[in-house]
């Protein structure tokens, strides 16, 4: 008799997929089991049957597949998808590393688009404050009022028209 607890933590889907590796037996237990109605079905009987069908065909542990079950974490699995060559456990080292130091952490996790670095806003008065105190203030070239400088100016920004002579002139007149 299995403990209660043991009941309630095991997903009979999660049992069905441990038996997907033993040929005809996966095939009797998906066309019987693998439907909505085994969750209305008694657990407890549900995972003696099993035992005895385990028994009986003498399946071993190494015979059952194995499925890696993990918590998902936002922060692994977004880094896993960013650095893909990276293992799972090698990101986990990774970001151990990276702790340690909060400056250098901030830095990625920004980098990495975990933490939205925070921005400051300032208010109308802060920010003339800020434009009063500032050392080097940008300069706006002035006008220039010259009307000498105007035309040459103005002459610099148009197209001049360009004379190449007449289209014979390039040619000889025996090549006609």
């Amino acid at each position: 008799m299995l403990p209660p607890w043991v009941i309630k933590a095991i997903n009979p889907c999660f049992i069905l997929q441990s038996f997907s590796r033993l040929g005809e037996l996966t095939v009797f237990l998906n066309d019987y089991f693998n439907t909505f109605d085994l969750y209305t079905f008694d657990k407890e009987r549900f995972y003696m049957f099993l035992r005895d069908i385990v028994r009986e065909k003498k399946i071993d542990r190494s015979r059952l597949a194995f499925f890696k079950h993990h918590k998902e974490d936002k922060v692994l699995t977004s880094i896993h998808t960013r650095l893909p060559l990276l293992k799972r456990r090698e990101v986990i080292m990774l970001m151990d590393e990276i702790r340690k130091d909060p400056e250098l952490y901030t830095r990625y996790a920004e980098m990495w688009g975990l933490e939205v670095p925070k921005k400051t806003k300032l208010t109308k008065k802060e920010q003339k404050e800020a434009l009063e105190n500032d050392a080097d203030p940008i300069e706006k070239p002035k006008k220039q009022k010259n009307p000498a400088v105007k035309k040459a100016n103005k002459q610099a920004n148009t197209i001049q028209p360009v004379s190449f002579g007449s289209w014979k002139s390039g040619f000889n007149k025996g090549d006609d």
